[in-house]
């Protein structure tokens, strides 16, 4: 049996002891201000947005014309080009760049992200004001996104300013200094904007300010004036549809502010913060609403607003609901009662949201299937050409086409400008990578006059794209230009159901860009001669 080991002597026990040192704590996080801790609010945000990547369907014409066909062309050397893009008027930029908003490829919707984003910088101040955060972020979307969205700033920077003002010298020279290095980042982000932009234009470009000019300091024959006006309701209805429940509480944020201060008898100067926090949405809603030209896309980057509002409403209405002073009204009400209220107010708002998001996907994803049978074998050929008609503004992009096939536009209704063709190639011949980015094309027109040249000649035509018309015997009248019909016969490739624009109207915003016509009732189908 071998000898036990010696133990070290109790000097020696201490000399190991002393080396090694007291045990670390370990450290705890602080404790987060949040009902729901933030990482698993992303996760609920980032299940959702990618359920709308997947499914959502593309409702609004300039998204794919404006980002989805320049990607395109980028990518594979043809797509459609509109007038924007043009080197003479270069209102897009080729910088990078809520269900529906979230997956949207649009300026409005990336300028939504970054709303959040500073609106989260200049609201949070623990550890230390972020103004420099919250204005690089705002810079980010208003440059490389949509120029407008920088109004959202503003009720930060007055509070900003108004402290600094207030606190003394030193934290007047505190904000200063902070404005300062947000203002610092947002020239970089702007000279890079210019950079991109300028390189791709092949001139001198700040996109950004050329859009600012183009809509806000046009003549009136041209402008976005002349692509369709609506009634200052516009944007009431169509966030009423897109948010139920959330609207009214959005827009009862401030009188609910004004009675808990009346009834509270705390000085109105105690929240001044939340009036800072809901003013945001106030403002976009006033500016946009006093414009004639609307879009349902233009509300995007105030969506983050919309939301907070709404929560600082149902903040309210619950912490008087959990009044339980029994002197009270509120307070002799039974807590079951209270509970069943809240419950049921929450259970419609998750159901109208659900029924939104399939309404819109049974109403407009027709575009987003009708073109599969195009990937059947002797179906579409190489270097044919998919004909666009009076429905071309439902064309999803060139993604959604054969490689080789390029879509083209017949003669129809439509009398505004159409898109052209981005020069094609790799633009060896013509001095350069992607000619399409900085040859002027021929025929562009910023007061949406047709352009003649657009259209295809007749031995082009491959498959026709148009619209039938469902009668109330349950029958179909296929609509064809003169071209097609005296061409030959006619058979059926595919069928699909999209609303009518009587039950979608001016509440998605889906026109063609003809003066703001609305759509046309009926099934969008394939015929090929």
């Amino acid at each position: 049996m071998p000898p036990p080991s010696k133990m070290p002597p109790a000097s020696q026990s201490k000399g190991i002891a002393a080396q090694s040192g007291p045990a670390k704590p370990k450290k705890t996080p602080p404790p987060t201000p949040f009902a729901m801790k933030p990482i698993t609010a992303l996760w609920v945000f980032l299940f959702f947005n990618l359920l709308a990547a997947l499914t959502s369907p593309i409702e609004d014409c300039d998204e794919t014309f404006n980002y989805w066909e320049p990607t395109h062309y980028l990518a594979h050397s043809s797509g459609l080009q509109t007038w924007e893009y043009s080197p003479v008027y270069s209102i897009r930029s080729w910088a990078p760049g809520v269900f529906r908003a979230a997956t949207a490829f649009l300026p409005s919707s990336f300028a939504m992200y970054t709303t959040m984003l500073g609106m989260a910088a200049f609201i949070n101040w623990r550890g230390g004001l972020r103004t420099a955060q919250g204005v690089f972020w705002f810079a980010v979307g208003g440059v490389l996104g949509w120029p407008f969205s920088v109004a959202l700033a503003v009720p930060f920077l007055v509070e900003e300013g108004v402290l600094a003002v207030v606190n003394g010298r030193e934290a007047f020279i505190d904000a200063v200094r902070r404005l300062v290095k947000g203002v610092g980042a947002s020239l970089l982000v702007v000279l890079a904007e210019f950079t991109i932009s300028s390189t791709f234009y092949r001139l001198p470009t700040l996109v950004p300010l050329n859009i600012v000019l183009y809509n806000v300091f046009s003549p009136p024959h041209k402008g976005p004036n002349i692509y369709g006006t609506e009634p200052w309701s516009f944007y009431i209805r169509n966030l009423l549809l897109n948010f139920h429940i959330f609207l009214p509480l959005a827009l009862a944020s401030l009188p609910l502010f004004i009675l808990l201060k009346l009834f509270s008898r705390q000085p109105l100067a105690s929240g001044l913060r939340t009036l800072v926090f809901i003013t945001p949405f106030y403002l976009w809603l006033a500016i946009f609403s006093a414009q004639p030209h609307k879009e349902e896309r233009f509300m995007y980057p105030a969506y983050p607003a919309l939301a907070l509002n709404a929560a600082i409403s149902l903040h309210i209405l619950l912490a008087a609901l959990g009044q339980s002073s029994p002197r009270t009204l509120i307070g002799r009400v039974p807590a079951g009662l209270k509970l069943l209220l809240v419950v049921s107010t929450l259970g419609t708002s998750i159901v109208l949201g659900f029924s939104r998001i399939l309404g819109a996907y049974d109403a407009f994803s027709a575009p987003l299937h009708i073109y599969e049978p195009l990937q059947s074998p002797g179906v579409a050929v190489e270097g044919g050409s998919l004909c666009l008609g009076k429905d071309w503004y439902r064309f999803p992009s060139s993604y959604f086409l054969p490689e080789g096939m390029r879509a083209r536009f017949v003669k129809s209704e439509f009398r505004g400008l159409l898109p052209g063709q981005f020069a094609g190639g790799q633009g060896e011949e013509k001095g350069g990578w992607w000619p399409g980015t900085w040859v002027v094309p021929e025929g562009m027109n910023d007061e949406n006059l047709e352009d003649v040249g657009k259209y295809t000649k007749g031995k082009r035509v491959r498959v026709k794209h148009s619209c039938a018309y469902v009668s109330s015997a349950g029958g179909c009248l296929l609509l064809l230009p003169h071209l097609l019909v005296t061409a030959g016969v006619l058979s059926l490739l595919e069928s699909c159901h999209f609303a009518p624009a009587t039950a979608a109207g001016d509440m998605d915003g889906v026109r063609a860009r003809d003066g703001g016509r609305r759509a046309t009732a009926g099934q969008p189908q394939y015929a090929r001669r």
